[in-house]
């Protein structure tokens, strides 16, 4: 066997094995023992100590321990041993690698993450919508299919689109309302962005959009919705008269869709309904109803905005002629026939 490589050391042997061979002998008064050959017994195992360079636990030995006819004489042999050099032991107290922790990253919001190159831009308004205190950017544009989006880039992450459903409207405009204001807040709420598409001369349909807080940290924008519907509701002039108005009460602001329908007679039978909302759900509070003489205030005050961030939407627009309630005064009429003799 040619020389090994490595780290000699001594390896130094337990006396247990030859106090047990003693033990097994007897006593030398006993005169009926027999001379035992002698007996050589190998290394066969050896551990090797900390810090040393292998983690072979098979270690080469040219010596053994040696019993020889006298029980009590043992010699033992201490053979030196080499270690490959091209083995480590690894620290008994060496601490297990730790497990790196990646946070999830944020889940991407459904649609294109980026406003599209062949987007034909309308209306882009700033401000903060995600409500972290940082200008968001929001974008209307027309996609190549004809249909309405706005398109949300965080100031401070994701962009997210939404394909706006406005029934009859092929554009739309966008604006911002401070619907969740309140008065004396440390931080202000984020703001609502207000979508109206055109539908015909003096009648449009709107609805509010905002980033959903259940759509993780990705705060993906979102249409209002009721009962799982795209919520909207109508601006209209042209009869019955549906507008929206807002209220401020308490350090509170209410907006309230209104509508009125004249019956023709010189009475106009109105309606009211609070919009309330968590999140992107809304829910709607009948605040009943009342009659008012027909004049021509009705159409602008029922028929429009009124009092919200977004001005009159039909301040351009001339008033419908006021026509009276027209009535019949029917009259007798006495009709003398001379008697005939």
């Amino acid at each position: 066997m040619g020389p090994m490589v490595g780290t000699p050391w001594r390896l130094v042997a337990s006396a247990l094995g030859a106090i047990a061979l003693v033990a097994a002998c007897g006593s030398t008064n006993d005169t009926a023992a027999t001379t035992p050959p002698a007996t050589t017994l190998p290394i066969v195992q050896a551990t090797a100590p900390a810090g040393s360079t292998s983690t072979s636990t098979a270690i080469e030995s040219s010596g053994g321990i040696t019993t020889t006819t006298d029980p009590f004489v043992v010699s033992i042999t201490i053979a030196d041993v080499t270690l490959p050099a091209d083995e480590g032991i690894p620290s008994l107290t060496a601490s297990p690698p730790a497990i790196a922790t990646v946070p999830p990253a944020p889940s991407a919001c459904p649609g294109t993450t980026a406003l599209p190159a062949d987007a034909t831009i309308g209306d882009r308004i700033i401000g903060d919508v995600d409500g972290d205190g940082a200008d968001d950017t929001v974008t209307e544009y027309t996609a190549p299919d004809g249909s309405p989006h706005v398109f949300l880039q965080r100031g401070r992450a994701n962009g997210s689109d939404v394909a706006v459903q406005l029934p009859g409207a092929t554009s739309v405009s966008i604006s911002f309302e401070d619907v969740d204001s309140s008065l004396g807040a440390e931080v202000a709420p984020p703001q609502v962005i207000l979508a109206i598409g055109s539908v015909a001369e003096g009648s449009a349909v709107a609805t509010f959009l905002t980033p959903s807080p259940g759509s993780g940290a990705s705060h993906c924008l979102v249409q209002w919705s009721t009962r799982g519907s795209p919520f909207t509701f109508p601006l209209d002039q042209r009869g019955p008269f549906s507008g929206l108005l807002c209220d401020g009460a308490a350090g509170r602001r209410y907006y309230v869709l209104r509508t009125a329908t004249p019956d023709g007679l010189g009475a106009v039978a109105t309606t009211s309904r609070q919009i309330d909302h968590v999140g992107a759900e809304v829910s709607l509070t009948s605040l009943g109803g009342d009659t008012i003489p027909d004049d021509a205030s009705v159409q602008r005050n029922y028929g429009d905005i009124q009092n919200c961030d977004h001005p009159p939407l039909f301040a351009d627009l001339p008033d419908l002629p006021f026509v009276a309630p027209t009535t019949t005064v029917v009259t007798s009429t006495t009709i003398v026939v001379p008697a005939t003799g």
